[in-house]
């Protein structure tokens, strides 16, 4: 996996072991990218769920987007009303981050949200499983669960919840400009 600049434009591709190539242009139809700031750099991270559906989450600063990698090519997964599904990093309150976790002995995707409580100084954290249709085309969220109600703000479960990752699987950084 690879994320590069082409022409002003940002790319996100794949590169196989057998010497295929396919890209996407990131954000061509998502205001993501203009709610980037300067400053702001891209990373993606990819994983293969227990379904076989190989999934790509890049991490835009604000939100992160939702690829898979469908016959070779990469595609934007979309959500239940047809729109690109993004996970929030913060910013709408409706989410924080999104990772590749094992529930019940299976890889899946979720998204969590992690509520400050400024009373407390603690964080409310849950965590919703993100189902991918067989097609690996569509996500639509699952059922959601609470990780914890007044979790600690430097705890391993806030920095999960607040962080974009796919279980061990290292991240790669669009390059500098």
């Amino acid at each position: 996996m690879w994320l590069a600049h082409d022409d002003g434009l940002r790319m996100l591709g794949v590169s196989t072991a057998s010497g295929a190539r396919f890209s996407v242009i990131l954000n061509q139809w998502d205001a993501g990218a203009d709610e980037q700031r300067v400053g702001d750099s891209v990373t993606a991270v990819a994983g293969q769920l227990s379904d076989g559906s190989a999934v790509i989450m890049v991490d835009l600063g604000r939100s992160a987007t939702l690829y898979s990698v469908v016959n070779c090519y990469v595609v934007a997964l979309t959500n239940a009303e047809g729109r690109p599904y993004l996970f929030d990093r913060g910013y709408a309150g409706t989410g924080d981050g999104a990772g590749c976790v094992v529930v019940d002995s299976k890889r899946v995707l979720v998204g969590y949200l992690a509520e400050y409580n400024s009373a407390r100084n603690t964080y409310r954290v849950t965590r919703t499983t993100i189902d991918v249709d067989t097609g690996a085309r569509r996500a639509t969220n699952g059922r959601t669960i609470v990780l914890g109600t007044a979790v600690a703000e430097g705890s391993a479960v806030v920095k999960r919840a607040q962080s974009v990752t796919c279980g061990d699987n290292n991240e790669v950084s669009e390059p500098t400009s």
